[in-house]
């Protein structure tokens, strides 16, 4: 009996993804959808965002707080040309790529996800919807 509970518990600590956590959220931002996982510590937040102009540049900031894992994400998602003085062709232009990895998260980890001033997401992933 002993030595079925130890061969138990050294399978569970030899095999890591068992105990791996992984946590998805679709975001939808209105220019496109967002996914926001977790796994290994680390959050990505990806996807494709329409783009109405080639002269529109999403920009993805991270603010975290400063204690590990962290307790708190900021992102904010803008348009980084909206307010400068460019010419631009009136085409409709191909989506953006987003690719923003955080790590030093965990599983209980707050995201505040602000998309041109509106607040898109604000909980944890793991959270009902």
């Amino acid at each position: 009996m002993i030595a079925a509970i130890i061969s138990i518990l050294l399978f569970s600590a030899c095999n890591p993804a068992e105990t791996q956590k992984t946590l998805t959220r679709e975001i939808d931002t209105g220019k496109g959808e967002l996914t926001l996982k977790y796994e290994n510590s680390q959050a990505v937040l990806s996807g494709e965002l329409f783009r109405g102009t080639p002269c529109v540049s999403w920009k993805v900031d991270v603010i975290t707080t400063k204690d590990l894992p962290i307790s708190q994400v900021n992102i904010n998602i803008y348009d980084e040309n909206k307010n400068k003085d460019i010419v631009c062709i009136q085409v409709v232009a191909e989506p953006q790529e987003i690719n923003k990895v955080i790590e030093g998260v965990s599983e209980n980890t707050k995201y505040i996800i602000n998309f041109e001033d509106k607040v898109v997401f604000d909980g944890k992933i793991g959270d009902k919807k």
